[in-house]
């Protein structure tokens, strides 16, 4: 099973931020390679970035009767176009994160495969105000699996992608790379795990504060990786005492001394929200919940104003979102009271513009897409 998260977005003052999931069990009715026996075609979106509300973008995969492909949309303050992503990206592939920085300059990052769906080879794609574009990802630093799931864009000539690797024979090392205006490279980073080890998403408060999230596994189970870019070199930074295992899936960066992490805990854990005061990860009280939670994105307008999106599983996926007021976490109703499904991306522009997508469960799963105009919640069509 391919892990990844959603995405992770900020308000306009800060940066926008990508990531991938891992789907629930009734949503993965395609995959990689395969034919899907969908009846209706949607898309299964997994990231969502914009710098303003008439210039948004959400990428995923496009699922239906054939082989899953990248799905690229793009938001122009009234509708959502489909939005085509550059054939030489190579079929079956998919997008995990999206990254912003103005109308000519985007990032999205994922993997295409082989025929058989195994082999993965990183993706990336850049949009230049005109179209998207197949870019270099550098050399391989796996064998067998490629695959980005988060990408973070500062500037024009400073972004990072993160993700993993693996050969034949060795474990899973984290994966991360860096545009420097002119080229990908690979960037070395701590692969502490004896057994596996993945990024799935990465923050920036600033080109010296980035965090990037995900998890590592030796001879137990997995537990959150957290690792830190201050500018020189990364290094891993130890979750909180009691975290448990579990996996880490979205990461905000609001300032050096603020910064937020969710994600999915171990079996019978509880919902997992972690919060960097500067000095060290704690532990943040969430609503009390009958069921696990799984928690795939967050997204901010301020310290005191971040939304999360996740699903309640095990077995009757339900819809989880979530408010904080900077004193307490708020469970709010699903939006456009839609029951069974999943939200998998958060982006907020503005405490009064913020967007989330996911998808909703109705016979077959089918796009979700929702809007909070600081009133109330509305379903927006998906594009025909």
């Amino acid at each position: 099973m391919r892990h990844g998260i959603i995405l992770a977005a900020v308000s306009a003052l800060l940066l926008m931020v990508a990531s991938s999931d891992e789907l629930p069990v009734f949503f993965t009715m395609g995959g990689s390679g395969g034919n899907g026996s969908l009846s209706q075609a949607y898309s299964d979106i997994r990231s969502l970035a914009g710098r303003s509300s008439s210039d948004i973008w959400a990428v995923g995969i496009h699922r239906g009767p054939g082989p899953d492909e990248s799905s690229i949309e793009h938001w122009d303050g009234v509708a959502w176009t489909k939005i085509a992503a550059d054939p030489a990206g190579g079929h079956p592939d998919r997008l995990n994160g999206v990254a912003v920085t103005g109308a000519s300059n985007a990032w999205s990052v994922g993997y295409s495969a082989s025929v058989d769906g195994f082999e993965e080879r990183a993706l990336i794609e850049h949009w230049n105000g005109k179209g998207w574009t197949v870019a270099d990802p550098g050399p391989y630093a796996g064998t067998v699996w490629n695959e980005l799931d988060g990408v973070v864009a500062l500037t024009r000539n400073d972004a990072w992608a993160v993700g993993y690797a693996k050969n034949w024979t060795a474990p899973a090392r984290v994966l991360i790379e860096h545009w420097n205006g002119s080229e990908w490279k690979l960037v070395s980073a701590p692969s502490p795990g004896t057994g596996w080890n993945q990024l799935a998403a990465v923050s920036a408060s600033g080109p010296n504060d980035i965090w990037a999230v995900g998890w590592q596994q030796s001879d137990g189970p997995m537990t959150p990786l957290i690792e830190h870019w201050d500018g020189r070199q990364w290094s891993e930074v130890p979750a909180p005492a009691g975290t448990g295992g579990g996996q880490l899936q979205a990461v905000l960066a609001v300032s050096p001394t603020l910064a937020f992490a969710v994600g999915s805990p171990g079996p019978g854990g509880s919902q997992r929200v972690l919060r960097w005061d500067g000095q060290r990860w704690s532990i943040l009280p969430a609503p009390p919940r009958t069921q696990q939670v799984e928690l795939w994105g967050i997204s901010a307008a301020s310290p005191t104003d971040v939304w999360l999106v996740g699903d309640r599983s095990f077995r009757n996926y339900g819809i989880v979102l979530e408010h904080w007021d900077g004193v307490a976490w708020t469970s709010v109703d699903a939006p456009g009271h839609v029951g069974g499904g999943q939200l998998t991306a958060a982006l907020t522009i503005s405490s009064n513009d913020v967007w989330v997508a996911g998808t909703q469960y109705s016979g077959q799963p089918l796009t979700l897409r929702e809007h909070w105009d600081g009133i109330s919640w509305s379903v927006i069509a998906s594009p025909s």
